[in-house]
């Protein structure tokens, strides 16, 4: 329940950050657009590559627009880091306080902010 919940709230707040500019933001944002709008328009990578994500970017951005879907994905995707660290810091530690405390550094690294 608590990594569920931290799970919601990271995307929650990551999606704010990354909607606070109308572009694309962070090292890659342009390229997954770029990867987006290909897969939509020409039905392939303008950039080959074996990435799921741009995929996954391209079906949301059916329903979203593309900017949207890169940053909806980008903030989901993001966010899902809490789970595997929880799962890691609870058998490493064996205790669950400490693999909360793990997740939780996850939820809140500011390394995964950006696309």
């Amino acid at each position: 329940m608590a990594v569920g919940a931290l799970f919601v709230v990271a995307a929650w707040i990551r999606l704010h950050a990354l909607q606070a500019s109308p572009y694309p933001t962070g090292i890659d944002g342009y390229w997954y657009l770029i990867q987006v709008r290909s897969l939509i328009e020409e039905g392939r990578l303008h950039y080959p590559s074996a990435p799921l994500v741009p995929w996954l970017m391209a079906a949301a951005s059916l329903v979203l627009g593309p900017v949207l879907a890169v940053k909806t994905i980008a903030a989901l995707g993001s966010a899902a880091l809490v789970v595997p660290s929880y799962v890691v810091a609870r058998r490493v530690s064996g205790e669950r306080w400490a693999a909360l405390l793990g997740a939780a550094l996850a939820a809140t690294s500011a390394q995964s902010f950006f696309l």
